[in-house]
């Protein structure tokens, strides 16, 4: 019994992990269907989202991702006939100590779309998965242009590309 226990303190001791996984993430999508965006009357729209919940890893439990391609498409559901009115689009995250990271930048109609529907496709920063790991993300999202008057109703898509390694320590 005794030499049981101590084959189990080996990966403790040794410096190894006691279970290791590694997976590619193809096209892996997070989709918000049917959210609801106020009308505006001044041309410019500013929201801050704040997740609280996303230290899902504590000290024996450690994730290392990375993401290769991002793409967040947006489809007006209701309230719209296209979304031509995208004249500029800014998103950016911050956790923790981090400084604000810029996730997209759409600017001079970038990101508009004489459809329903645009799609941005993105370069993720190197280290967006230390602020989407930090615990708590505060995300600002600041839209511009002709905004619709009235509130409209959109579907998001978010999707990524990438690898992940997690590690039970």
């Amino acid at each position: 019994m005794r030499i049981s226990a101590a084959l189990l303190l080996v990966p403790f001791i040794g410096g190894c992990d006691l279970f290791s996984a590694e997976t590619k993430l193809d096209n892996v999508c997070m989709e918000l269907d049917n959210r609801s965006i106020d009308g505006t009357p001044a041309g410019k729209l500013v929201r801050t989202f704040t997740y609280d919940d996303l230290a899902i890893f504590d000290g024996f439990i450690s994730l290392d991702a990375t993401i290769d391609d991002l793409s967040v498409t947006m489809k007006g559901m209701t309230g719209v006939s296209d979304l031509s009115f995208l004249d500029t689009i800014h998103i950016s995250i911050a956790s923790q100590d981090l400084p604000p990271l810029a996730i997209i930048t759409c600017d001079d109609g970038a990101c508009a779309s004489d459809t329903k529907e645009t799609t941005i496709d993105l370069v993720p920063p190197a280290n967006l998965m230390a602020y989407a790991l930090g615990g708590k993300m505060t995300v600002s999202v600041t839209v511009e242009g002709p905004l619709p008057k009235e509130s409209w109703t959109a579907n998001v898509k978010i999707c990524l590309s990438g690898s992940a390694k997690l590690s039970i320590l």
